[in-house]
């Protein structure tokens, strides 16, 4: 999953998102394929937490990612 940070502005934040990534099966060994958000509507440009989640619902450590 992608994560977008917060901001804090005026009691409001609008830009923070929960975007999900559907994983590419039988991609090489160690490795973790997702499938990338269609537009930039969906994900828009800029930094997001990307945190993988386990089958038990345990989250990664986050890492930041740049999406372009």
């Amino acid at each position: 999953m992608l994560i977008r940070p917060g901001s804090v502005t005026h009691h409001k934040d609008f830009d923070q998102r929960y975007i999900a990534l559907e994983q590419v099966s039988g991609g090489p060994a160690g490795r973790v394929q997702f499938i990338v958000p269609p537009d930039s509507r969906t994900a828009p440009r800029g930094y997001c937490m990307m945190f993988i989640v386990s089958d038990s619902g345990i989250p990664s450590v986050a890492a930041w990612v740049q999406l372009q």
